[in-house]
């Protein structure tokens, strides 16, 4: 089984950052019954996060994320519940060809529970993302995790 381009990125940026940082790679095992809160665990000095990963391919300049692919989104509260330090991130990749076309977002899960109070939609399309989560789309990937990782860095997606 191929895996998802995002997880890919996101294992080697974690390999290759200069944070101080621990994170483990999920493995789900759908035929245990083992599920699995997100993709990554990672800890840093000031945080922890569970970052869940999705992404959907651009087709004829069209794309569209249903939302019921977000399985974990009780998980994912609870986790960001228990502890302050705690912040769960969603990863939404919108895959076209190569990363250089493509369009990712990381959305701290209470940024996406405020933008969805009353979004009465069943799917995001690309003008939905790019509208609702501005401020989460990451334009220099080869960074993002040590952005992640600074104090402050959530304070301007609210």
């Amino acid at each position: 089984m191929k895996k998802q381009h995002l997880e890919g990125y996101i294992s080697k940026a974690l390999n290759n950052t200069t944070e101080k940082l621990w994170f483990q790679k999920n493995m789900v095992m759908p035929l245990a019954f083992h599920k699995s809160v997100g993709d990554f665990i990672i800890l840093t000095t000031k945080n922890n996060f569970i970052l869940e990963c999705k992404e959907s391919k651009i087709k004829d300049g069209r794309v569209s994320f249903s939302l019921k692919r977000l399985t974990q989104l009780h998980d994912l509260q609870l986790f960001q519940n228990s502890l302050e330090r705690n912040i769960s991130l969603i990863g939404i990749l919108l895959w076209e060809k190569n990363l250089k076309n493509s369009e990712l977002f990381i959305i701290p899960l209470r940024v996406y529970n405020s933008k969805l109070k009353d979004w009465s939609k069943k799917s995001f399309n690309r003008e939905d993302l790019n509208k609702l989560f501005v401020n989460c789309k990451i334009e220099n990937f080869d960074k993002f995790i040590d952005d992640i990782c600074m104090e402050g860095y959530y304070d301007k997606m609210y």
